[in-house]
């Protein structure tokens, strides 16, 4: 008898696995560009991560062989996309794995409070929520890759508070290694964790509880030496140590001049400013974050406790304060924030069920909430649906991005070389499946007076001739002899030229260069 149970308990879990795989792989598929819906990804973000990955599979070591800003644990994802498929495929099934887990938290936190069925919607409303644009930009970003790390600080503030706050030395083991994570990856999102840390510090030293303090501490640790001991002894062993100190950590601090006499004080005020003004101009993220986590504060049906509460917060406010810590504030920036909309939309669907619990009130929820996810995220209408959208077309004069057209003139050439010239990385080394033969292999954010050995490597391989072919970027009102430098117009011929709108709405002329003879 036990054994059946169990038996059916199993399939129960596998039947709702599979239905949130489905879920996940349906949402992945309308909201990242690397999906099959989609021609081609043109996020300059993304295409250095398909870089990164695909130079490290290939023998090239990241930071000290290619220059970029982000964590070594994020390019080995793009190492295991590359290794899967050349295109965009493998990063969009990496996406659907990690949604996939995104949603499996979702639905654990759910589950405290809601029935299966509630907590089914709670998961749609949530892939709404967390593919919306403009936050949510080409797909595959560190944001995105992370959602679950940060879901699982949420739980462990839940399941703290179920048991007196102590936690266990799995729950710490497991914090230690998702900060770690989280460190590797873009370490501007371990605020939750952090705050956690800082708290639970205090607040074990202030009950005296010394042996839970030391087993936190102890077990913490080992979890985040467990990615941060391989991380350490590779580069150590490739000789690339002083490169990803200056890579990941020098080159985010130092070389983006942002008010660099501000304060801690004032750097904190502003962080929180941005953070208000960003979801006052949104009702609907103002509702979510503001309004429902007053709500949050003063009712006690989701966070119970004062304690829970204060932890609830610290850990919300700690990863606002991390991520906007540098002032700068693209709208990607906010989505790492979103994960922390599960409360609040809990909270929601927990009001509805009490109010209006019947199939046909939960049925227009889902049937609202997929329609939402389909409206609100504008990257479909540049899909394969919609096959005259201005990121493949302009005016109806190219039938294909530029990335396609000029691919096949440098694969035209036996043993191609290539340099992306003067902006970030146009997508164009993954197209054409050339990889970088020089560090800066594209030009960063950061002015020639912060960094001017960046544009100093690219003008010298131009003017040594180094590479077979020079892509450009200039605005569309731009001439070419205004727009491309003379050295690279003296030493090589243009091949190609075509006119194309990006995804952030810009028109830019792209040009394709080749060695002359």
């Amino acid at each position: 008898m036990r054994t059946e149970k169990h038996s059916k308990r199993r399939i129960h879990f596998l039947s709702y696995s599979l239905l949130l795989l489905v879920l996940a792989f349906v949402t992945i598929l309308i909201a990242s560009k690397n999906s099959p819906l989609y021609l081609f990804n043109d996020w300059v973000d993304l295409n250095a991560f398909m870089t990164m990955g695909k130079g490290w599979l290939n023998g090239l070591i990241p930071y000290r062989d290619l220059f970029e800003q982000k964590g070594p644990v994020l390019y080995f994802i793009f190492a295991i996309a590359n290794a899967i498929s050349r295109t965009y495929f493998g990063i969009f099934l990496i996406e659907v794995l990690f949604f996939f887990a995104t949603l499996f938290m979702v639905n654990k936190i759910a589950r405290r409070y809601l029935p299966l069925r509630e907590s089914f919607l709670v998961c749609v409303l949530m892939s709404w929520i967390l593919t919306m644009s403009p936050y949510f930009t080409g797909g595959g970003s560190v944001e995105e890759l992370s959602y679950v790390f940060i879901l699982y600080s949420i739980d462990l503030v839940l399941e703290l508070s179920d048991n007196s706050f102590k936690i266990t030395n799995k729950q710490a083991f497991l914090s230690g290694l998702f900060f770690s994570v989280l460190f590797w990856i873009k370490y501007t999102m371990v605020g939750s964790y952090l705050a956690a840390f800082i708290i639970l510090f205090g607040l074990y030293l202030y009950r005296r509880q010394i042996y839970t303090l030391l087993s936190m501490t102890l077990f913490s640790l080992l979890g985040f030496m467990t990615i941060t001991a391989p991380v350490l002894i590779y580069f150590g062993l490739h000789n690339a140590l002083d490169d990803l100190k200056f890579c990941y950590f020098t080159s985010n601090i130092s070389l983006y001049p942002n008010n660099p006499s501000a304060t801690f004080i004032w750097k904190i005020i502003n962080a929180t400013t941005l953070y208000i003004n960003k979801y006052t101009n949104n009702p609907l993220l103002l509702f979510i974050f503001v309004f429902m986590l007053i709500y949050l504060i003063v009712s006690k049906r989701i966070l119970q406790t004062d304690f829970s509460k204060f932890l609830y917060c610290a850990i919300y406010f700690g990863l606002i304060l991390t991520t906007l810590y540098g002032g700068r504030t693209y709208n990607y920036y906010f989505l790492i924030l979103f994960p922390f909309s599960i409360l609040p939309v809990i909270s929601l669907i927990y009001f509805m069920e009490q109010k209006h619990n019947s199939k046909t009130s939960f049925g227009l929820m889902l049937a609202f909430s997929f329609i939402m996810m389909l409206g609100s995220n504008n990257n479909l209408l540049n899909s394969k649906l919609y096959p005259d959208n201005p990121t493949y077309t302009l005016n109806g004069k190219y039938k294909e991005p530029f990335q396609f057209a000029f691919s096949r003139i440098i694969n035209d050439t036996k043993n191609p070389s290539l340099l992306n010239y003067g902006f970030l990385d146009s997508g164009l080394y993954h197209h054409a499946d050339v990889l970088p033969s020089n560090r800066y292999f594209e030009r960063q954010n950061i002015s020639n007076e912060a960094l001017p050995e960046m544009m100093a490597e690219q003008n010298e391989i131009i003017a040594k001739r180094r590479v077979t072919f020079v892509i450009t970027r200039t605005s569309s009102d731009v001439s070419e002899e205004k727009g491309v430098p003379k050295n690279i117009r003296s030493n090589y011929t243009l091949v190609a030229e075509q006119h194309q709108q990006t995804m952030t709405n810009p028109i830019f002329t792209y040009r394709l260069y080749q060695l002359k003879n």
